[in-house]
């Protein structure tokens, strides 16, 4: 009988819209539709089936209503009403257990769904583009996979039960509609970008067995105005926080021993910070473009700082010192390692690297355009991969006897930089350490280092046409 209602509806013509499955079926083919997609607009099921194929309904585009109330099914399965466009309610079966994946992907004129209260597994982007304005999710569930309400646009507000023990990667990410969000007691993680780009998320309760703050959890969350991070916490990841700009003011609770890179970045409401004793680590970039931020603390126990950690940020006055750090003159410096990390001062103008300093870090000025003069003096040795690429106001540079290495891009797109000056003739370039340095009229040279050697580390024009002038000076004739 089965094969027979399958043929039927197989080789229709169209014409019939609204469909009534009869008692006594127990399954369906997968292709049953296929050829009445674009004219379908209900199916009722019988209490007798018991199993639903993949992809059943997928791309029926003007399918409006359907009633699985009576089946006796147990799983949705992977992508059953994917692209339906119009579907408008859905009756689900009291002894569903599990949402397959991408069940109602794009399903984007859904506005109402009642989970049904066996359910225990939502699948990766069962719910994805769907236009909810509110959902409760039934105590049975335990796991929300990746992606489950992705870009549900209009969901203004969740609740989700304590039940739920994980919470997948992007699982609420877009819903750019959410206000506030309980978090359930017995979630240990915020996975990556779970609410990423949640631009109206003003608040959010996070449970006190929390461990991590996932990559990108908050990205973008541009309304979120405070945060309480449980005590606990181990690890704020990379980018979790990055682009928070209401974000005033942050709790960081003394467990945290890392910090990762970009986790606070483009943060600009935040004016001060307390780091906790146990820090060891903060990441490239960690605050950078917190232009707010006038001070902050360096515990001892913080040994690893990356590149541009606090670039950008209002620090140009302000001083701080650890055993294994300091921030002075703008700079944010290793005393360790006797190493410029990078500027702790967006708006730089001059620079004077200290006596003690050996080497420039990788980044550690780049793109401070208003930069026009830096003092390298003798005794720095390296200059590491980008150190001052984009410094676009930085006229002139002399590269003292001491260092004997510049790094890939280390003064390239320095747009206004008129004139360099060497005076080792064994300092090793690499390869365009000066590129694109448009006005560059004059280098001069030591003895014993010709323009031959170092000339593909300055193909400063694109096209090849002009090349700087360059002299050959000792350091005496250029002292006078």
């Amino acid at each position: 009988m089965e094969q027979t209602f399958t043929r039927k509806i197989y080789e229709a013509d169209g014409a019939k819209t609204d469909l009534v499955i009869p008692e006594g079926f127990t399954d369906i083919g997968i292709l049953t539709f296929c050829k009445v997609r674009e004219k379908l607009k209900s199916v009722v099921f019988p209490s007798t089936m018991t199993t639903l194929p993949e992809k059943l309904f997928k791309d029926c585009s003007n399918l409006e209503s359907i009633d699985l109330r009576n089946c006796n099914v147990t799983v949705l399965p992977k992508s059953f009403f994917s692209c339906c466009y119009e579907l408008k309610k859905v009756t689900l079966p009291s002894c569903l257990t599990e949402i397959g994946e991408e069940a109602f992907f794009n399903c984007n004129s859904l506005h109402h769904i009642t989970i049904p209260k066996n359910v225990t597994q939502i699948g990766e982007l069962a719910f994805c583009s769907c236009k909810f304005q509110n959902i409760k999710i039934p105590d049975s569930v335990i796991e929300i996979a990746d992606g489950a309400f992705h870009c549900c646009r209009t969901l203004q507000s969740i609740i989700i039960p304590d039940s739920v023990t994980k919470i997948g990667n992007y699982a609420f990410s877009g819903c750019n509609s959410l206000q506030s969000i309980i978090l359930p007691k017995g979630l240990k993680k915020i996975s990556e970008s779970l609410f990423s780009d949640c631009f109206k998320l003003q608040s959010i309760t996070i449970p006190d067995r929390m461990k991590t703050i996932g990559a990108g959890a908050f990205d973008g969350c541009a309304s979120l105005k405070s945060i309480n991070i449980p005590d606990g916490v181990k690890e704020i990841d990379h980018q979790a926080f990055a682009g928070c700009n209401s974000l005033q003011s942050i709790n960081i609770p003394v467990s945290v021993i890392q910090i990762g890179e970009e986790a606070f970045s483009e943060c600009y409401s935040i004016k001060s910070l307390i780091l906790p004793s146990k820090v060891t680590t903060i990441g490239k970039r960690a605050f950078a473009g917190c232009n707010s931020l006038q001070s902050i603390n360096i515990p001892d126990s913080v040994t690893e700082i990356g590149s541009r950690a606090f670039f950008g940020c209002n620090l140009d006055d302000f001083e701080a010192e650890s055993i294994n750090f300091r921030i002075s003159g703008g700079m944010l410096i290793d005393k360790v390692n006797s190493k410029v990390i990078s500027a702790a001062f967006i708006y730089l103008t001059d620079i004077v690297i200290p006596e003690e300093i050996t080497i420039i870090g990788e980044e550690a000025f780049e793109k401070c355009e208003p930069l026009q003069s830096v003092i390298i003096p003798e005794g720095v040795t390296e200059i590491r991969d980008c150190a001052f690429y984009g410094c676009s106001s930085l006229k002139s540079v002399i590269i003292p006897g001491s260092v004997t290495e510049i790094g890939n891009f280390a003064f390239s797109n320095c747009e206004s930089l008129e004139c360099v000056t060497f005076t080792n003739p064994s300092t090793k370039l690499h390869n365009d350490c000066f590129r694109a340095c448009h006005s560059l009229k004059t280098v001069n040279l030591p003895k014993g280092l010709s323009w031959t050697k170092i000339k593909d580390s300055f193909q400063w024009s694109p096209w090849g046409e002009m090349s700087p002038k360059a002299s050959h000076c000792s350091p005496e004739s250029r002292r006078r």
